[in-house]
């Protein structure tokens, strides 16, 4: 009677030990969304490429240079995305929480270089990135009608 007693009070705790191991697993897993930008336009007149990356202590920075070759002015702001190739689909790594809701200009056929720093990033593994912008190009009118994403391919070797 006693074995039984120990059998099940033994099989009780291994079931338990096995369902927590489980619920844990379960709720600390990373969930990827797909990107909603299938794909990059405007790269035959807007440039968007990675000339430097950092990491120090918990912060990584990204240097990046925007080379407008279009004819109009363009317009860009603070929002960006992180995002990993895998297969062959790109899912969403990390987006600001918060950012300033700032419109920057830049000029037909100028370049200039934007920073973007990033706290408490994991350390990114193997793997090839991009990070997306949004643009739009501002006609003569003064109004942005054409509207699109950039994006600065790298790979973390």
């Amino acid at each position: 009677m006693k074995k039984k007693i120990i059998i099940t009070i033994l099989a009780a705790v291994v079931l338990l030990a096995l369902f927590f191991t489980m619920t844990y697993m379960n709720t600390n897993k990373v969930s990827l969304n797909e990107t909603k930008f299938a794909k990059t336009e405007f790269s035959h007149e807007i440039s968007f490429t990675l000339v430097e990356s950092k990491k120090k202590d918990n912060l990584q920075s990204f240097i990046l240079l925007i080379d407008n070759r279009s004819n109009n002015e363009i317009m860009y702001g603070e929002y960006y995305m992180l995002e990993m190739l895998t297969g062959d689909k790109w899912y969403e790594v990390y987006q600001p929480n918060e950012w300033y809701d700032l419109g920057h200009i830049l000029n037909e056929n100028c370049s200039l270089e934007v920073t973007i720093l990033i706290g408490g990033l994991p350390s990114l593994k193997k793997g090839t990135y991009r990070i997306i912008k949004e643009i739009s190009f501002i006609e003569d009118t003064g109004a942005c009608e054409k509207t699109g994403y950039i994006a600065a391919n790298f790979k973390i070797n």
